[in-house]
């Protein structure tokens, strides 16, 4: 039978790669893979055989392993004559008893021959499965261990997932345990995202009946060979050569992932496209689409505590001591060790040195999963932004997030969206300039705009973490109602001149204070056409006189009062911001001369 190639990399469903794809794509657990098929070597006839179980969290690699480990055993001349491997859907939801079991086994068993050509031989197997009664388990059995003889194969049965399996058959473990103990021709290599219960229970039936192997994150140097082996096989030579001297982001990926091999994948196509120069917001947020399937049934897997613990630690983000998770949950510190101990055993959380003192600190081990959580949990936009501003940081080195957000001064702001990528990125740099520039075009794009005016208030907490904004806010939102009634007012007037101009030449004076602004702009309805006149030659003539003394900065200058960047002529904190956005160092000296009135000495030399 040909078989039809995927073309991809399979992130779910491995078992969707051809048999050439999987083999190329499988790179990571090598060691363990020959370490598996050595033990299987091992293992003599008419012994009962040591079953397994593979433990890790979903995204380790465990179901990609299985199906890998069924194509080694089958090119494996020495193997194949000896072992049969049967792989599985990934959930056998249809299992209600042993019987079930036994008769998912001889349909795994009838795939595989007709797989391999055998076609008559399933279709005879297929007939004795129609007479079997799915509730004869012995009978099912039976005719498992009659098939395994007339192939001359002992069945090496690797289920996915068996503690969903083992979970529905409690009633009948014991007798599971003594079939596969008594019966050489069976062999469990399972895998599991959680702990199965009986396999630690003292007096439980399968109480250290499996040798366990714990699929771990990889390593930075497996991660890195990963993905340099996934930029090899799509020819990508610039990623390839980003991930050979970029050390630092790859330590960062590996911080991101925890070494998660799956998640590893998903971020490769990402670094594939160059964040750099695409849409981060975008980019992540497809990104983090993807991944809520697997971070979804990741905490799911999980007790109820397990999982309050897990949104205690996502929400804190930093480091955090049993003592203050004791007292966020209102638990006993005992209870909140022995839940840490359990996530730890399962490589969610991971252990941090002290910052002071001699108590330990705890985190969730993949951030990945921690950003995507963040993203989930919490109410407000700015607060949901937290899980975009840890990312920036984490992703980028100080110099590339400077170097992205200054470039994305030069952007327009245009919707809301953008606007909410400007406030992370202001929450993200260090420059305090910079990050105020940032500010100020996300603050001035939703003010004035009456779509999103009222939409600050609720992206904004402003009477808490956010109320530092809380005057720049008042003073937009002032700048935004002059405006509004300034062209109100000449809507309908006759007079020819720039209305749009004449706005921002009048914002921008520096002759008015706010308040004999917004004193005429209240009563703006009210002059005549010849005082519209007057004053458009008023500001215009300002404009020129300021204009002729500082050069074409001063446009900039007037530009900056206008939108409210600059919040009057001495304000020096303002000029910093809006030289850091116009890329003009002139305006600080500008605020600066009119702070110490140089202007007026100046202004009379050229009188």
């Amino acid at each position: 039978m040909k078989e039809e190639k995927f073309h991809g990399v399979a992130v779910y469903n491995p078992a969707l790669l051809s048999r050439e794809e999987l083999k190329q794509y499988f790179v990571a657990r090598q060691g363990l893979l020959q370490r598996l098929l050595d033990d299987l070597a091992r293992e003599q006839p008419n012994h009962s055989p040591q079953h397994r179980l593979l433990l890790g969290l979903r995204g380790m690699g465990k179901t990609t392993l299985l199906h890998r480990l069924a194509i080694a055993v089958e090119e494996d001349d020495s193997l194949n004559q000896q072992w049969l491997p049967l792989t599985f859907p990934e959930e056998q939801y249809n299992i209600a008893n042993l019987a079930d079991l036994w008769l998912n086994c001889l349909d795994a068993l009838g795939d595989k021959l007709e797989r391999s050509g055998q076609t008559e031989e399933a279709e005879r197997l297929d007939q004795h499965i129609s007479e079997l009664t799915r509730h004869d388990a012995e009978a099912a059995l039976a005719v498992l261990l009659e098939q395994a003889e007339k192939q001359g194969k002992r069945l090496l049965l690797l289920i996915d997932n068996i503690d969903l399996i083992l979970n529905r058959l409690k009633k009948e473990h014991w007798i599971l345990r003594e079939t596969l103990q008594a019966e050489p021709r069976l062999l469990i290599m399972g895998a599991s995202a959680a702990a199965v219960e009986a396999s630690y229970q003292y007096d439980a039936a399968f109480y250290d009946f499996f040798k366990i192997d714990e699929l771990k994150g990889l390593t930075e140097k497996e991660m890195r060979e990963t993905l340099l082996h996934l930029s090899d096989i799509k020819q990508n030579t610039q990623l390839a050569t980003l991930i050979k001297h970029d050390k630092a982001r790859i330590k960062t990926l590996h911080t991101l992932t925890g070494g998660n091999p799956r998640t590893t994948v998903l971020l490769y196509n990402v670094l594939a496209q160059g964040l750099e120069n695409g849409d981060v917001r975008s980019d992540l947020d497809g990104l983090l689409d993807q991944v809520t399937p697997l971070y979804k049934a990741r905490f799911e897997d999980l007790s109820e505590q397990a999982q309050q613990m897990v949104d205690a630690l996502a929400i804190h983000w930093d480091p955090i001591s049993a003592n203050q998770l004791a007292e966020k949950l209102g638990w006993d510190v005992n209870k909140v060790s022995a839940q840490l101990n359990r996530l730890q055993q399962l490589a969610l959380v991971e252990k941090q040195p002290p910052a002071q003192g001699k108590r330990h600190l705890f985190q969730l081990g993949e951030r990945f999963f921690n950003i995507w959580y963040l993203m989930r949990a919490s109410r407000r936009v700015r607060r949901k932004l937290i899980w975009l501003v840890h990312f920036l940081r984490m992703f980028f080195s100080a110099d590339q997030l400077q170097q992205h957000a200054q470039k994305h001064l030069d952007k327009t702001v245009s919707n809301q969206r953008d606007a909410e990528y400007h406030l992370a990125l202001a929450q993200a740099v260090d420059d305090m300039p910079l990050r105020q520039s940032l500010e100020h075009q996300a603050l001035g794009c939703l003010i004035n705009d009456k779509k999103t005016r009222l939409a600050i208030y609720e992206l904004l907490d402003l009477k808490g973490s956010d109320a530092p904004l809380l005057s720049t806010v008042n003073h937009l939102q002032a700048l935004a109602e002059m405006r509004d009634a300034l062209m109100r007012a000449v809507k309908n007037l006759t007079v020819d001149f720039d209305k749009d101009h004449f706005c921002e030449l009048f914002l921008g004076s520096i002759s008015l204070s706010l308040v004999e602004k917004k004193q005429m702009a209240d009563n703006a309805d009210c002059l005549s056409i010849d005082q519209w006149d007057g004053l458009v030659e008023i500001f215009k003539e300002e404009q020129s006189k300021w204009t002729g003394l500082f050069g074409t900065s001063y446009t900039l200058f007037f530009q900056a009062l206008a939108s409210g960047e600059i919040k009057n002529s001495t304000d020096l904190v303002g000029a910093q911001t809006a030289a850091k956005h116009y890329s003009c160092p002139e305006l600080l000296a500008i605020a600066y001369a009119h702070s110490l009135k140089l202007t007026e000495d100046i202004s009379a030399e050229h009188v």
